[in-house]
């Protein structure tokens, strides 16, 4: 709804381009050196969107109108410097979506790319970064004695991928197809 307290602080921000960048700066934010400040189109409205697709996406629910909590899980073979826009993209666009908190998962399939993927995603906010939650095959849980007898199939395959020598098999026995992956 257009209103003075709206409209007036926009206008006053069109008439002085210059107007934004220095109150970053007074907020502390290192502004680069530019040579021009443009007033660009406000609409983030895509006609011709385009597709981002999540690996799998999960929502917790706790009896209540909305989920308690979001989680999209990413398997990243190899880095994709491309993936460091998409994640945040993912996470804001599912937390507009569902109205919840949202959690990416990355799950690694080798250190290398673990590594990679847990570094922090820099330039979404001054002073704040997005860190997606990465599982390696160093840092996935173990599977202990109370998990191993409840019989979780899904659970002990996971272990079994933790454990996965890196040019495929499980524990080291040989997979029929090789490259380390699950099968269904």
């Amino acid at each position: 709804m257009p209103s003075i307290d709206h409209d007036g602080p926009v206008q006053l921000l069109e008439n002085a381009p210059d107007l934004s960048p220095r109150l970053l700066r007074a907020l502390g934010v290192k502004v680069p050196d530019y040579i021009e400040a443009r007033i660009s189109n406000i609409d983030f409205t895509q006609l011709v969107p385009t597709e981002y697709q999540a690996d799998q996406v999960l929502t917790l629910w706790t009896g209540r109108k909305k989920p308690e909590l979001g989680i999209i899980n990413e398997v990243q073979r190899a880095p994709d410097p491309r993936k460091k826009y998409s994640w945040p993209l993912y996470n804001v666009a599912m937390r507009a979506k569902y109205e919840c908190d949202v959690c990416l998962l990355v799950i690694a399939l080798d250190e290398a790319v673990a590594r990679w993927a847990r570094e922090p995603i820099e330039g979404i906010q001054p002073g704040c970064h997005f860190v997606p939650l990465v599982m390696g095959r160093s840092r996935s849980p173990g599977c202990g004695r109370t998990r191993r007898r409840s019989g979780n199939r899904n659970w002990r395959c996971f272990r079994r991928w933790r454990t996965a020598t890196p040019r495929g098999g499980f524990g080291g026995e040989r997979s029929g197809g090789g490259g380390g992956t699950l099968g269904r």
